[in-house]
């Protein structure tokens, strides 16, 4: 009986030990730490431009569009503004929301960057061209 008794103590003792050995381990391990994707943080001059979108945007120094509005269209979050530039160009552009903007508006759109084939899901269509800007009075705030 006492061959057995030992092999048994050992076996209990192996069981313990491992056991023991897996709840250490798992207070000791730290939790995973979550991988931060770069292409959804914003650049501090790039702040206001839709996340999804932002890898669109072209590389150049942002620009000063400067019209007059003729077009409106008021969304959640942004203005779309159908511009007459100072030489006849018309274009599209997009600030934080301004429910006050009006056609027929002198608009100055500061800190702009122009994307191409911009799809706005809201408006259900794509813009070939769009600048992406604020008004001055809005500030450097962005979206």
């Amino acid at each position: 009986m006492k061959p057995l008794s030992v092999i048994g103590c050992v076996v209990v003792a192996l069981t313990i030990g491992t056991v023991f050995g897996r709840w250490t381990a798992r207070l000791e391990t730290p939790a995973p730490v979550a991988a931060v994707n770069p292409t959804v943080m914003a650049a501090p001059s790039m702040g206001f431009l839709p996340n999804r979108n932002r890898e669109a945007a072209e590389n150049g120094p942002p620009v000063t569009v400067t019209g007059v509005v003729r077009e409106v269209i008021q969304v959640p979050t942004y203005t779309y503004l159908r511009v007459d530039r100072e030489g006849g160009e018309e274009v599209w552009a997009a600030v934080p929301s301004s429910p006050e903007m009006a056609a027929g508006a002198k608009v100055s759109i500061a800190d702009a960057h122009v994307m191409h084939d911009f799809s706005s899901k809201t408006l259900g269509r794509t813009f070939a061209q769009i600048y992406f800007g604020r008004l001055p009075e809005q500030g450097a705030r962005g979206l």
